[in-house]
């Protein structure tokens, strides 16, 4: 069973998982700290929500989040090997359509994965949050691709 380290790219800060099946660790970081992470992570996997185009016109949070991809696609002992996931991907994995939300995508994944739980019976998806759970819908996706 592989190790994903799968990361939701941001302009300023990253959400990021390593999963296996489980969710080892997770949480939004800084990108320097998440830079940081990839460079010396040991995971069988990088995934990376990366970006779509879809015929709009981009602003600088775009521009800025297509940057913060490369580094860490670079970061990366083997950049060729990053797995790049689109969100559609992801909805699609999860048997959704492509109009679904955040919240509907944050509720099947808890539906397929499980739920938080309480700090005392701490579930499948503890300490999953904001920008985590992107990056959680796209190891998911990696898992499911590699048909783990």
């Amino acid at each position: 069973m592989s190790l994903i380290f799968a990361i939701d790219v941001g302009t300023h800060e990253s959400g990021w998982v390593r999963y296996d099946g489980t969710v080892r660790e997770s949480g939004v970081l800084a990108n320097d700290d998440v830079l940081a992470m990839v460079k010396a992570d040991q995971s069988d996997v990088l995934a990376i929500e990366g970006f779509l185009a879809r015929g709009n016109v981009i602003d600088n949070n775009c521009v800025q989040t297509i940057r913060w991809e490369g580094r860490f696609l670079q970061a990366w002992g083997c950049p060729d090997d990053v797995m790049l996931v689109s969100r559609r991907d992801v909805k699609k994995t999860l048997g959704l359509p492509g109009s679904a939300n955040d919240a509907a995508v944050n509720k099947r994944l808890r539906e397929l994965i499980g739920d938080k739980g309480t700090k005392a019976q701490k579930g499948p998806t503890f300490g999953v949050t904001s920008h985590a759970w992107p990056a959680l819908g796209v190891a998911y996706t990696v898992r499911k691709t590699l048909g783990e």
